[in-house]
């Protein structure tokens, strides 16, 4: 296996891992579902945010302001019915943030259509993120079939985030997009 595959070690990860994954999928608490999801994306999004310093003269000092760069774009591709609740503290935190909805059993060529004209622009920077509580299913193969084969995509744009993750998938994955990475908690044998 040849993926990146990044296993958060945070102590708070951990902690919270620890004490909400006792069983291979069974996280219910959705405050822990949040606060770990949370730490998964900060963990991606803290090494491809770019900010530029803004230095304005004062008369005896110098104020630096820190912006965003205005070239950069950020996606989080998910199905929302599942992970409502956990994005709309991450569009608070997160900026230029853009949220797509996707149903993984029914990647129809409205769904392709859509994610191309929203992902295409190549006027900024793109990070995009597929993320989903738990990697258990091999749908997100698919997924990620259409965003570098069909949109184009390159594979150092592309992350993935879940909670957890099933060893046969990372298998499958690795075998056709061995590049990709992927953020988790735990990887479930």
């Amino acid at each position: 296996m040849q993926l990146n595959i990044y296993l958060i070690s945070h102590p708070i990860i951990k902690i919270l891992s620890n004490s909400t994954i006792q069983n291979e999928i069974n996280i219910n608490n959705k405050n822990e579902k949040k606060y770990l999801s949370l730490f998964i994306i900060y963990e991606i999004m803290r090494k491809h945010l770019y900010i530029k310093n803004i230095y304005i003269k004062q008369i005896f000092n110098l104020k630096t302001i820190y912006t965003l760069d205005s070239q950069q774009q950020n996606y989080i591709i998910t199905n929302l019915s599942n992970t409502y609740f956990v994005l709309e503290e991450i569009n608070n935190i997160i900026p230029n943030l853009h949220i797509i909805n996707i149903n993984y059993l029914d990647l129809n060529n409205y769904t392709v259509e859509q994610l191309t004209k929203i992902v295409k622009n190549k006027k900024y920077r793109k990070r995009i993120i597929v993320f989903e509580f738990f990697l258990t299913n091999i749908t997100i193969i698919e997924v990620i079939k259409v965003l570098i084969d069909n949109i184009k995509i390159k594979i150092e744009q592309l992350d993935i985030a879940c909670l957890t993750c099933n060893n046969k998938v990372l298998k499958q994955i690795s075998q056709k997009y061995p590049k990709v990475n992927i953020y988790t908690t735990k990887i479930i044998i």
